[in-house]
């Protein structure tokens, strides 16, 4: 049973990845056809749109939200485990759950002690 749930992770992650990253060739794809769309026009409008793309996004602060997602992945697969009823798979998920608890844990540790709030 573990290397279906590891086959079945490794999948998963996979797919998150390589879609975000398509996601995001394709918003500068587009980006990129407004510029030079801009371009071929004559420049008119051109200074807004390149001080919108040189500018880099500002940093949002999530460690709360994703410590809170991580903590509730942990107690979702503990939960699981239980419903499932053998000891040996509620030994694996709990086993499986430590690491997101403890991370999640940390992200809201940061948050809330070690970050400058202002």
């Amino acid at each position: 049973m573990p290397s279906e749930f590891f086959t079945f992770g490794v999948i998963a992650t996979a797919i998150v990845l390589i879609v975000g990253h398509l996601v995001r060739l394709w918003r500068t794809a587009i980006f990129h056809k407004t510029l030079r769309d801009a371009i071929s026009r004559g420049g008119d409008g051109l200074q807004p749109l390149l001080a919108e793309g040189l500018e880099p996004e500002p940093p949002r602060p999530n460690d709360a939200r994703n410590g809170v997602l991580l903590i509730a992945i942990a107690l979702a697969l503990v939960a699981f485990g239980l419903i499932q009823g053998d000891p040996d798979d509620i030994r694996n998920l709990a086993g499986g759950a430590v690491f997101p608890g403890f991370a999640g844990i940390a992200l809201l540790v940061r948050e809330r002690w070690f970050k400058p709030h202002g």
